[in-house]
C-alpha cells in the first residue's frame, strides 16, 4: 500500500500528531506514543485515537525527510547567525581581531556585572558585527593589539586611540595608514556611541574606585611608615635624655667632690 521506509504522519489535532514508518519487519511507531512494531497499516491505525482511515495519513519519502530536516537545519543555522554576536574565538584568531575581542569583553563585563543586559541589544549587536566584518575585511592590511592587562579600564576603547592599536602589516605611505583607520573609525563610531552611554562610564569608574584603593594602600603604608620613624627617633630621644640626665648627675657629683677636696685642702671644711 505504501513504499518501503515512507513516513507515515496522522493529526488528530493541531497540537498533537502521530508517525510511523514502512520497514520490512512491519510498521514501527516512533513519534506519539512509545517506540512499537505493528504487523500493518491498518494494525496501526486500530490503535490511535479514532482509528483514522489510511486516506488521512500523510505520507512522505526518506528523502524528502531528509531534504526537510536539511532544510530546518540551515535555516536554524542562519537564524542563529543572524542573532549570535560575531565574537572573534580565543584562539587561531585573524589578526586584526584581538581588540575587537577585547571591546566584546568589556561589553559582557558590564552585562554581568551591571545586569545591563547588553548582549540581549540588537542595534548593539549589529554595530559590533558590522565591526567585525570590517575589521576581517581589512585583515591583508593591518593587525590590531590591545592594551595592557594593567590600562585595560583606562586606555583601549576610545575611538581617538586607534592608531595606537592599529598596525599596518606591509609598508604603506602615511595617506594610506590615515585612510585604513579612517575605514575602522567609521565601523566603529556606532558601537561607539552606544558605549559612551554605559561601557565606558563604567570603566571610567572602576578605574576611579582601583584609584581611590590605590590611594588607601599608599596612605596606609606612608602612614605606617611615619609611625614606625617616629618610633624610632622617639627611642632615641628617650635613650638620649636618660644618657643626658646620667651625664649631668655626674658631672653634679664630680664638682661636689672637688668642692669638698678644696675645703679640706685649705682648711675650710
Amino acid at each position: 500500500m505504501f513504499p518501503l521506509y515512507s513516513v507515515l504522519r496522522y493529526y488528530p489535532s493541531n497540537d498533537v500528531h502521530y508517525t510511523a514508518k514502512m520497514l520490512h519487519e512491519g510498521v514501527l511507531q516512533i513519534k506519539g506514543g512509545s517506540r512499537q512494531m505493528y504487523s500493518s497499516v491498518e494494525e496501526w491505525l486500530n490503535t490511535l485515537p479514532g482509528s483514522p482511515d489510511p486516506s488521512r495519513l500523510i505520507v512522505t519519502s526518506e528523502q524528502d525527510e531528509a531534504e526537510q530536516h536539511k532544510k530546518q537545519r540551515e535555516q536554524q543555522m542562519t537564524e542563529k547567525k543572524n542573532t549570535t554576536w560575531h565574537v572573534p574565538p580565543a584562539r587561531n584568531m585573524l589578526r586584526s581581531l584581538p581588540w575587537a575581542r577585547y571591546v566584546y569583553g568589556l561589553i559582557r563585563e558590564h552585562h554581568r556585572v551591571c545586569g545591563s543586559g547588553l548582549l540581549q541589544r540588537e542595534d548593539m549587536r549589529l554595530a559590533y558585527n558590522h565591526l567585525i566584518h570590517t575589521l576581517t575585511e581589512q585583515s591583508h592590511r593591518l593587525r590590531t593589539c590591545t592594551p595592557l592587562s594593567t590600562y585595560r579600564y583606562r586606555k583601549g576603547i576610545q575611538i581617538s586611540e586607534l592608531e595606537h592599536y592599529i598596525i599596518p602589516i606591509h609598508t604603506m605611505s602615511v595617506d594610506e595608514l590615515l585612510q585604513m583607520i579612517s575605514i575602522v573609525a567609521n565601523a566603529y563610531r556606532p558601537l561607539y556611541t552606544m558605549l559612551c552611554d554605559n561601557v565606558i562610564p563604567y570603566m571610567e569608574r572602576i578605574l576611579k574606585e582601583r584609584r581611590k584603593k590605590q590611594d588607601i594602600k599608599t596612605y596606609t603604608r606612608l602612614r605606617a611608615k611615619y609611625v614606625r620613624k617616629m618610633m624610632i627617633l622617639t627611642a632615641r630621644y628617650e635613650r638620649d635624655a636618660e644618657q643626658r640626665i646620667m651625664s649631668i648627675q655626674t658631672m653634679k657629683m664630680l664638682f661636689q667632690r672637688a668642692i669638698f677636696l678644696y675645703l679640706i685642702k685649705y682648711h675650710l671644711y
